[in-house]
């Protein structure tokens, strides 16, 4: 969490403080720990290919970890037009690399819902 609240606080500052973004970490057990690159991956592509600059429609990123599990989700308005043009490679690396260290055991969701662009990433750490 702490990195994420990092990147969010860099990109605060690269676009003078004018982001809509809201962070809701629930870290209930902080010594946690997965591997880093799963959620450091989804918070670039946050910022790659979203719409942050409408207020009315600010993106969600909540994390939430306990001993049993730890459960990612964001939300937001997707770029009309990304500055990035994607080809899922990160998302791709990212079932990848849950497949080889979390077999069976966790469950990775993304697309658009409802005008928002919604990722979810759940971990069973048991």
């Amino acid at each position: 969490m702490t990195q994420i609240e990092n990147i969010i606080a860099l990109s605060q500052l690269r676009y003078d403080q004018k982001l809509n973004i809201l962070s809701k970490p629930n870290i209930q057990s902080p010594n946690i720990s997965i591997i880093p690159i799963l959620l450091l991956t989804l918070i670039e592509n946050l910022f790659k290919h979203v719409n942050l600059l409408d207020a009315s429609h600010p993106a969600v990123v909540e994390l939430s970890a306990n001993p049993q599990k730890i459960n990612y989700k964001s939300q937001n308005l997707p770029a009309s037009i990304s500055m990035h043009k994607g080809n899922k490679t990160g998302l791709i690396n990212i079932s990848n690399r849950l497949e080889k260290t979390y077999p069976g055991k966790f469950k990775f969701h993304y697309g658009v819902e409802r005008d928002l662009y919604i990722t979810e990433l759940k971990i069973i750490l048991i």
